[in-house]
């Protein structure tokens, strides 16, 4: 077994039980016979985590695939960053629906706990670009998502918090661009540097 299978064994099924619930709840909001505005907006928050997720893959997959080593810092690195996305996905869609009513969200609510996972999950990668002295000009933009989305947490209106989703989504877009090129290409301008924590000995 390979390092690049031992580890991603196990991030693998994380993030597989994170996309699963966030589809859950997609296809909840698909089948609903009525929806209010913030519906929409989970909806949406629903499928910018799912391109989170399907991202941090190919990243792991751009990163991993030619370790010859890994550290223990590296491995707690991913396994927590994982986590944090699998957290996020249970706060954004915790559970089965109660019966909905012209006023009452299918989808439950936006909760503050989804924002910190998801600023949290950001702050990893980004800690570990800059520990390793990468600065380069996408990592701000990294840093650009963990504000977003930790200002999340704070707004209350409908319209403020559409905002911020479009604002996060044009964000998310262009540093996945710079990020994660293709599957199979280790050139990540963004995290890929000799030290980062998930960046293993190749």
């Amino acid at each position: 077994m390979t390092v690049f299978e031992y580890v991603t064994a196990l991030l693998a099924i994380v993030l597989g039980l994170s996309i699963a619930r966030v589809m859950g709840g997609i296809g909840t909001f698909i089948v609903a016979e009525q929806r209010t505005m913030r519906d929409w907006l989970i909806a949406g928050w629903c499928v910018a985590l799912t391109l989170t997720q399907v991202g941090w893959w190919l990243l792991m997959w751009t990163l991993l695939s030619d370790a010859q080593a890994i550290t223990l810092a590296t491995i707690l690195a991913w396994v927590i960053a994982t986590a944090l996305l699998f957290l996020a996905s249970h706060t954004l869609i915790p559970g089965t629906p109660v019966s909905p009513d012209s006023q009452t969200p299918i989808l439950w609510a936006l909760r503050a706990s989804f924002f910190i996972c998801l600023a949290g999950h950001f702050t990893i990668p980004f800690l570990s670009a800059v520990l390793a002295g990468n600065f380069a000009a996408a990592n701000f933009l990294v840093l650009l998502l963990v504000v977003l989305s930790a200002t999340g947490a704070y707004l209350k209106s409908d319209r403020a918090h559409l905002a911020l989703l479009v604002a996060w989504m044009i964000t998310m877009s262009v540093t996945a661009a710079l990020a994660v090129p293709s599957v199979g290409d280790a050139r990540s301008v963004v995290f890929e540097s000799p030290g980062s924590l998930l960046s293993p000995e190749r």
